[in-house]
């Protein structure tokens, strides 16, 4: 028994019709016209907007995904840190001191990485390809709005001893490195899907 034929999806020139006698062949088929990007093309609006060729308008867009997931991001560590059991559980373990810090960085950074999977994609949509400067449109406001206080009047953050600004570093880091840690968590699983 074959699974039911999926709908066609109509573009201005192509027809797209999805076939598959089991899941596998109808996910290399919908693989397929992703990659050719018929999908997107037959998909009308997102297809016009994301693949256009206006480098302004991808920048804009860019900042305007960079900004949407730092307000994501601090919306969803919010609920987080305050029912995450796992500061707990490495206490629990016994496990203190700088052990710790570097285990709920870890552990911290690879949950954002994850959140921001979702505007990693729509980045790697963007046309035309200029991935290195969607990176930086997208995460240098995120990184001066978070860190904005710093930056007007950084003699009260002096104060702090050499562990206090090792805080301050591991916070920098994760906000600049977890949206283009999810862009090339992304290119990885493409290369190995086509290879």
């Amino acid at each position: 028994m074959g699974w039911p034929e999926q709908p066609t999806l109509l573009s201005s020139s192509r027809c797209l019709t999805i076939r598959s006698s089991g899941p596998l062949d109808g996910l290399r088929y919908y693989h397929a016209a992703v990659s050719s990007g018929r999908l997107t093309q037959a998909l009308g609006v997102y297809g016009r907007f994301m693949r256009t060729d206006n480098l302004p308008f991808a920048i804009a867009s860019a900042v305007a995904i960079g900004l949407a997931q730092t307000f994501l991001l601090h919306y969803c560590w919010a609920y987080i840190a305050a029912y995450t059991p796992i500061p707990h559980w490495l206490l629990s373990l016994g496990i203190r001191g700088t052990l710790f810090y570097a285990l709920v960085f870890a552990i911290d950074f690879l949950t954002s990485v994850v959140l921001c999977l979702p505007a990693a994609l729509a980045i790697r949509q963007l046309r035309p390809r200029k991935l290195p400067a969607y990176l930086i449109a997208a995460v240098v406001p995120g990184f001066l709005w978070e860190y904005r206080l710093l930056f007007q009047n950084p003699a009260p953050f002096n104060e702090f001893g050499l562990r206090e600004f090792g805080l301050f570093t591991t916070g920098i880091l994760s906000t600049l490195l977890v949206l283009p840690a999810a862009v090339a968590v992304l290119s990885r699983v493409r290369k190995s899907v086509h290879a």
